[in-house]
Parts: structure tokens; C-alpha cells; sequence
């Protein structure tokens, strides 16, 4: 374990400290596509590589926004996303669940022309945790009571510019370049008491922030009702500083013990190279079908596999003024499968979406609502030793997006 990744710290932080050893935080850096981005692309499972057409374009590929018709602004409005993980089988044979919960926009784009191309401006919010739980057991083991407090907010921003231009007809290239933030808030109580009223109290508080910079370079084909793209991105770490305290009190052994524990660090993540390939058939005026199949690289430090994921998703018009959207993606653990003799590995759990939307349309703007949710079921090791207990995780997002053109 890196002892700068702070998140990889708090995926072992102690719950019954001297029983119980890694539990996975709610913040999950075990996926890539945690919030599928913007107005259209979301509600078609995130296939939108080859089509690109739009603000969202700057985040799946840049290339795209060069066929972006005059000037154009798209928000969305408010995501609604929650998170919630089960543990089957762990306390004493019943079931312990994490969950989290966050309302805020997670899309703003803009394109103008300029110039012999398009330029634009985004901001993107693809990973947004806040947890707030408190959790008390009774009789469980030998204890009388238990005790858990946890606050957990982990957030991701990506903001900046692009650029996009067309070589010929049917050809076009563009670039994106993301500032990246992240910030990181953990707090986490716990507290037992035996049936003998002994007891033992642990306090972890965590904190950390990053700063980096995500190149994307995109190139699109387009012969005539079809289209391809490509997509290559690398995010990389230019600085980050955090702050780890723990604090542990028990009188368990009979006599009072205090132990704190505070250390600060500057350690940066390692994080992998993407490539994205899209395809999508213009089939008529009304119909748009696409698919994605992006990859991970392996990032050995960090204990990550290579990882590929699929997404596949439609745009259907029913009239002028409205537009069904859909669509099914992948969203596959980038962690290694656990296998029999492990101790304290992360959780590999491998995720399926579905995706709906509907737009309502006017002269020149759009409004949708749409729905993301996604189930799969896996492996995990939230206590010490060798066992493997199953764990199964949901996440859902439902989002309201505007545009408008001008």
C-alpha cells in the first residue's frame, strides 16, 4: 500500500480494530465510469465517441465538436447520484452496507466558432461521493454494542479548454485540455463495548487534495451515415498533500491505553492511459445507433488491471419536438479477482448499466430527464484472514439537462 494514496489508506482503515482490517470506502476508485457526463451521451450509456457533436463532445472526444452547428450551451442541471454497497454475511452472519448519496450539476459546455474551427469550454463533475452514515448494532458477537460513524465526501473536477477543426469533409481533429481537482474529506468513529464493559474507541480522520493535468486527443471520420472515432487521454498528477490522523483509546487490557498517530504526506496516484473507439450508424433522420469500447492500462503501482468496457446506446426521434434516448454499458473493476489464500484485497466487483432518457425540444433549446442505474455482483474481503464474502453494489443517477443554441 502506497502510504501517500490516501484512499488507499482508508480502504483499510480499522473497524473493530482488532478483528476487522481493510473495509472499502464509499469513494470508488475501483471504476472508470462512475457518472456517465452530459446531456445526450447519458442517457445513451456514454456511446457517444463517434458522435461528439455537441458541448459534451470536449469530454468524450474533442474531434466531434467540429460538426457542431453555430454556437451552442448545454448544463446540466442538477444529477442526483447514489451508491450503495452490501457486505452479505459479515457481522455475525447478518449483512453491513455502505451507502452514499449527492445532489449537484455535474455538466457545463459551450462552443463558438472561431477562427477555421470550433472553440469550447467545459467543466465536468465525473465523480461526486458523499456519505454520511451512523450505524449502531447490539449484541452482535460478544459485544453489547457497536457503534460506527462515518463521513466520507470525495469529489472530482475537470475544467478547460478546447479545440476542434476539420481537415476535409470527413475528417476532423481535436484536443481538450482538463485541469484536474480532487478532494478528499474522511472521518471515521468507532466504538464498541464488551458484555464485561470494556472497551475500545478509534477516530481516523483523512484529508487530502490533488491537482493535475488530462490531455484528450481526438480524431473523427465520418463518410457519409456513418462515423468513427478515437480518443486518447492521460491524466497525470502534478501535485498532491494530504494529512492521515488516527487516534485509538481502549482500556480492553485492563488498563487505560491512548495511542495517536499523525503523519502528513505528498506521495502522487499513478493513473492509466484511456483510448476510446466509437462507431455510430446515422440510420435515418430519426435514427442514430452507437457503440464505445474504451480500455485502461495497467497501473502496476497502484495495483490496477487493464480493464475494457462497452457501451451501446440509441437516439430516436418521435417527432420534432421529442427524442427517446437509451442504452447499456459496462463498468468493470479494474482491481484483481481475489482468489482463495488472498487476505485484505479490494473488492472486485464488476457493474452493468442500463440508461433511459426523454428530450422535449423548442426552436432552440432542449430539456431532458433521464435515469442511469447499474447492479453487479462480486468478491470482497472486508475483514481480516482469508475469507471471501460476496458483496453486490447499485449505483443510480437520475439527471434533468438543458441546452440551448444561439
Amino acid at each position: 500500500m502506497k502510504r501517500g494514496v490516501i484512499i488507499n489508506f482508508l480502504l483499510s482503515f480499522i473497524f473493530l480494530f482488532s478483528i476487522f482490517f481493510p473495509l472499502t470506502a464509499a469513494a470508488d476508485i475501483n471504476h472508470y465510469k462512475n457518472m456517465l457526463i452530459g446531456e445526450r451521451p447519458a442517457g445513451m450509456g456514454g456511446a457517444y465517441n463517434a458522435v461528439s457533436d455537441t458541448p459534451e463532445g470536449a469530454f468524450y472526444n474533442p474531434a466531434g465538436m467540429a460538426y457542431a452547428v453555430g454556437q451552442s450551451l448545454s448544463v446540466s442541471v442538477n444529477a442526483f447520484h447514489t451508491a450503495w454497497t452490501r457486505y452479505e454475511g459479515v457481522l455475525g452472519g447478518g449483512d453491513w452496507t455502505r451507502s452514499s448519496a449527492s445532489l449537484a450539476p455535474n455538466f457545463f459546455g459551450m462552443i463558438q466558432p472561431w477562427g477555421k474551427g470550433k472553440i469550447a469550454f467545459s467543466y465536468a463533475v465525473p465523480d461526486n461521493i458523499e456519505e454520511d452514515q451512523n450505524q449502531v448494532y447490539h449484541n452482535f458477537s460478544n459485544l453489547s454494542s457497536l457503534t460506527i460513524n462515518i463521513s466520507n465526501i470525495d469529489k472530482t473536477y475537470k475544467f478547460g479548454p478546447s479545440y476542434a477543426q476539420k481537415i476535409n469533409d470527413s475528417l476532423s481533429v481535436g484536443a481538450t485540455l482538463y485541469v484536474h481537482y480532487r478532494q478528499i474529506k474522511f472521518i471515521a468513529n468507532q466504538y464498541y463495548q464488551t458484555a464485561a464493559h470494556q472497551y475500545e474507541w478509534s477516530n481516523v480522520y483523512a484529508r487530502q487534495t490533488e491537482y493535475g493535468i488530462e490531455p484528450k486527443l481526438g480524431i473523427m471520420w465520418s463518410p457519409e451515415k456513418f462515423s468513427f472515432g478515437l480518443t486518447v487521454s492521460k491524466n497525470t498528477i502534478i501535485d498532491s498533500e494530504g494529512r492521515y490522523q488516527e487516534t485509538f483509546h481502549t482500556d480492553k487490557s485492563g488498563t487505560i491505553t491512548s495511542v495517536p498517530n499523525a503523519y502528513t504526506f505528498d506521495d502522487k496516484r499513478k493513473l492509466p492511459l484511456s483510448l476510446s473507439l466509437g462507431g455510430a450508424w446515422f440510420v435515418s433522420e430519426a435514427l442514430l445507433v452507437s457503440c464505445d469500447v474504451d480500455y485502461y492500462s495497467k497501473v502496476s503501482s497502484e495495483n490496477r488491471e487493464s480493464v475494457v468496457n462497452f457501451a451501446l446506446g440509441t437516439e430516436y426521434y418521435l417527432s420534432e419536438k421529442y427524442a427517446l434516448r437509451g442504452g447499456f454499458y459496462t463498468n468493470r473493476a479494474n482491481t484483481p479477482e481475489i482468489e482463495s489464500g488472498d487476505t485484505g484485497k479490494l473488492d472486485h466487483i464488476d457493474l452493468y448499466g442500463v440508461t433511459a432518457s426523454i428530450s422535449r425540444f423548442t426552436r432552440a433549446s432542449a430539456m431532458t430527464l433521464g435515469i442511469n442505474y447499474a447492479y453487479g455482483e462480486g468478491d470482497s474481503q472486508p475483514v481480516s484472514g482469508t475469507d471471501i464474502y460476496d458483496a453486490t453494489m447499485n449505483t443510480m443517477t437520475i439527471f434533468l439537462s438543458g441546452s440551448f443554441s444561439y
